[in-house]
């Protein structure tokens, strides 16, 4: 079970990747492009840090807090189940495609909480509007076809830390086992804030938004 549901969690983070169809964010959502002009555009992403069972980083605004009982991902883990490197503390990854930062999760029911960022040019330097951007995402999501199935429920909006988030909620189902998972996105410059949640058990949404200040 535990492998299946980070194959699941794995492709959702690898989905903006895929797929020719990210060319048409080329010019969608120019109109309403609500990319955040703040001095987020031209400072520098590293890795964020743990403290005190606390997860921050100075790209966003939020602390994440997970229960005491979750197990944070070691680099190592990460770097294997993601097949990537992942960097090193303090090192600059503004360069970088995709910034793979925390993966925490429970250890006994895997309900978990991946963080990530990801640069705008994996999107040919698109100027594409949130809503742009993860309407691809739940387009692609919907026509997988290596045996996960996922149903779009709906979009709404969270505020997280003080941002607003965009969040879209899917049921997956794969070799017998049905769980949720959100995919959470905020634009901050040159970076889309991805926080996207694995849920086993059932919980409310409104129990993992409380793991964010």
């Amino acid at each position: 079970m535990k492998k299946l549901i980070a194959a699941a969690l794995a492709l959702i983070m690898l989905v903006p990747l895929t797929g020719c169809g990210l060319s048409k964010l080329t010019n969608k959502g120019k109109a309403d492009a609500d990319a955040t002009v703040s001095a987020a555009a031209d400072s520098k992403l590293t890795r964020g840090t743990w403290q005190n069972g606390s997860y921050t980083n100075d790209y966003v605004s939020f602390t994440f807090t997970p229960p005491e009982n979750w197990v944070v991902s070691t680099d190592e883990e990460l770097a294997d189940l993601m097949g990537a490197d992942v960097g090193e503390a303090g090192e600059d990854l503004s360069g970088v495609d995709i910034v793979y930062d925390t993966l925490v999760q429970d250890p006994d029911s895997f309900d978990n909480v991946f963080i990530m960022y990801e640069n705008v040019n994996i999107f040919g330097g698109a100027i594409a509007s949130t809503q742009a951007i993860m309407d691809e995402i739940v387009s692609q999501m919907e026509d997988s076809n290596d045996g996960t199935k996922y149903t779009h429920v709906g979009n709404a909006e969270y505020a997280i830390g003080s941002d607003k988030y965009l969040c879209a909620e899917f049921d997956v189902e794969v070799s017998g086992i049905s769980f949720k998972q959100y995919v959470l996105l905020h634009k901050l410059g040159r970076f889309i804030a991805n926080i996207t949640i694995t849920d086993v058990t059932g919980a409310s949404l409104d129990y993992y938004l409380g793991m964010f200040s």
